[in-house]
């Protein structure tokens, strides 16, 4: 059950009004700063550090994504414990990579009920190291969707071609997480031509899921791992 509440305020040391929140089955799940027009996007940021700072308990504790919008641009990012950062705040997109960022265009293309669901549900990583939650670009859900199609809807190959930093451990362990849990899937096998990728692959998937790899240099073993 979708809810939509405006101006929620909270008492604390101060008073936060709230400008819109999505409640799903009661819970607040998605938090929405909104500021007018001519008016930089970093102060509806800022806005949300503060509430963070003062007032997100209770069920607030639940908030998992943040949206800020002065009408032309609208971000999400993701809510953590930790101090928010202005770098981890992304645009939405297209397939094709064209930035969705009037607030209209934004609410009909994320805050649709099942991509909203969706980015909830499955595009939202809590890492079990850091204990932080991560939410995921644009590009890394059309990736991993695609990916997650071709391998259970057809018998065909494919590849994502992601660049330096753009976040390619995140996009094969969300790809591989979905593909292991299905019945027609038996195991997921990442092949890696460096030690050091061996290495930084293991470590980035058990901070998302600790003890989510099993891997071995040696191919007796292999067999074993396989069987």
């Amino acid at each position: 059950k979708f809810q939509v509440s405006n101006q929620i305020i909270m008492r604390g040391k101060y008073e936060n009004r709230y400008d819109v929140t999505i409640l799903i089955n009661g819970i607040p799940v998605t938090q929405i700063e909104l500021k007018r027009r001519g008016m930089h996007i970093k102060e509806a940021f800022n806005q949300m550090c503060r509430y963070a700072r003062h007032s997100y308990n209770g069920l607030f504790r639940y908030l998992q994504i943040l949206i800020i919008s002065n009408g032309v641009d609208t971000k999400y990012f993701a809510n953590t414990d930790k101090p928010y950062q202005y770098s981890l705040t992304f645009f939405w997109t297209d397939e094709d990579n064209n930035r969705i960022t009037s607030l209209c265009e934004f609410t009909n293309a994320f805050l649709n009920k099942n991509h909203l669901l969706q980015m909830l549900d499955t595009y939202t990583i809590l890492n079990d190291t850091d204990k932080v939650m991560m939410i995921m670009r644009p590009y890394q859900v059309y990736a991993v969707k695609n990916l997650v199609k071709v391998a259970t809807e057809t018998a065909n190959g494919g590849y994502i071609w992601h660049s330096t930093g753009s976040g390619k451990t995140l996009t094969s362990f969300k790809a591989s997480q979905i593909l292991a849990k299905e019945p027609s899937i038996k195991k997921v096998i990442f092949v890696v031509d460096r030690n050091d990728l061996d290495t930084q692959t293991t470590e980035e998937f058990n901070k998302f899921e600790s003890g989510a790899v099993d891997s071995t240099y040696n191919t007796k073993t292999l067999v074993k791992q396989m069987a």
